[in-house]
């Protein structure tokens, strides 16, 4: 096998004119290095860019897309072993869960290489939560999602950012037809891709008619039950195992994530209703023809949460108050968020300060925890009352707050 191949994109690769990200990749490791994230997002381009940046600090570098369908012709056998007789510095491997026993393939060249060794997937399957055993202890995941509202604020305002989301290829974009027909396209790609073919669903109607009711419920509270009862209810017929394996397939393939209960109970956390958070609001809007305000800014709360690598969960008061989000870090909560559009009416103002006060007392929180009510426009700090519960609560706006989380 020619090593021309593994150069061609480097050759043909220009980082001007990009909008740099904010997740930055080590320069050295001894770990398996992995980017993963939906497709489109700019893994390809992140690890081009380090490579490029490696090629010009003078190491010999390998960059591999197994999308690319010369690569396809080769043997997997012979692209590895190739690899490893040329004794590359640095090798990266572009979307590497299209290969069979990909994770066996890794560990090979990990055993023989040892280090430097970057690779992107656009499955949750590549994650740290869910690699393979063959792995374990030598990979460390990073995620990539579509753009943060900071990366790209010098682009477009934050309401344009919540109806057209931050897929590289809409940014910039200003025709509201040819935006549509892009995210549309894009859903596509991920469904048949990384859904379809990649499972080998041969019931399409199926599997579209539950992506569309989970893009229609973003931001809701989820089950696999009451989402098999509906589907039922549309003269579907289908079993609740082949509801739950279809979800977990959109979930690998980032069409959404899942954000559980609070609580220590793990049985508890997979038993209850899950909340559901589509990758991107633009897409929401494209596909669904709307957005409604409150759910699609708690969308986006999540992702920038789960962008940050935070560990979320919601929770539900004794007295059935839900609160958005219990916010960790090392098993300690250290913010309870509450998300809502307008926070002026003073029925929604006591539902959700009576949510973080209720929390606050039952979860034993001290002051160091921060009770946060996420607003479009509203800004304030101070302490409140509700039937003798009090706490001290801060209103940011979400622009704010989207740039100093």
């Amino acid at each position: 096998m020619e090593t021309k191949l593994f150069k061609e994109y480097l050759e043909y690769f220009d980082d001007k004119n990009y909008i740099d990200r904010e997740l930055k990749l080590p320069k050295y490791s001894k770990n398996i290095i992995t980017v993963i994230g939906p497709r489109r997002v700019g893994k390809t381009w992140l690890l081009l860019k380090h490579a490029k940046e490696r090629e010009r600090k003078g190491y010999e570098v390998a960059y591999v897309n197994f999308d690319d369908p010369v690569i396809r012709s080769y043997k997997i056998k012979d692209i590895f072993d190739t690899l490893l007789r040329e004794k590359f510095d640095y090798i990266y491997l572009d979307e590497i869960q299209s290969i069979p026993n990909w994770d066996l393939w890794l560990r090979r060249i990990h055993n023989l290489k040892k280090e430097n060794i970057f690779v992107t997937g656009s499955s949750f399957a590549l994650s740290q939560y869910k690699i393979p055993s063959t792995l374990r202890g030598r990979y460390i995941s990073y995620l990539l999602l579509p753009f943060s509202y900071k990366e790209i604020r010098d682009f477009m305002s934050l309401e344009d950012y919540l109806f057209i989301g931050g897929f590289p290829e809409i940014v910039g974009l200003r025709d509201l037809g040819e935006i549509k027909r892009k995210h549309l396209a894009l859903i596509d790609t991920i469904f048949y891709r990384d859904v379809i073919e990649h499972y080998n669903i041969r019931n399409i109607y199926i599997a579209k008619k539950l992506l569309e009711y989970y893009l229609f419920n973003y931001s809701n509270l989820m089950s696999i039950s009451k989402t098999t009862k509906i589907m039922k209810s549309w003269n579907i017929k289908v079993s609740k195992k082949t509801v739950w394996q279809y979800t977990e397939y959109f979930k690998d393939s980032f069409i959404f994530m899942d954000v559980r209960i609070y609580s220590h109970s793990y049985k508890k956390k997979m038993q209850y209703p899950y909340k559901n958070y589509i990758i991107d609001s633009g897409i929401v809007h494209s596909y669904t023809g709307g957005l409604d305000l409150g759910r699609a800014i708690e969308n986006i709360v999540a992702l920038e949460l789960l962008r940050k690598e935070k560990d979320i969960s919601y929770y539900k008061t004794k007295k059935h108050f839900e609160v958005d989000f219990i916010v960790q870090s090392q098993g300690k909560i250290e913010e309870v968020i509450q998300v809502v559009y307008d926070i002026n009416n003073p029925e929604v103002f006591e539902r959700e300060i009576r949510a973080l006060l209720h929390a606050k007392e039952e979860l034993k929180l001290g002051d160091d925890v921060s009770l946060t009510v996420i607003t479009w426009d509203y800004e304030d700090a101070r302490e409140v009352e509700w039937w003798r519960k009090r706490g001290k609560i801060r209103f940011v706006p979400l622009w704010k707050w989207l740039l100093q989380v």
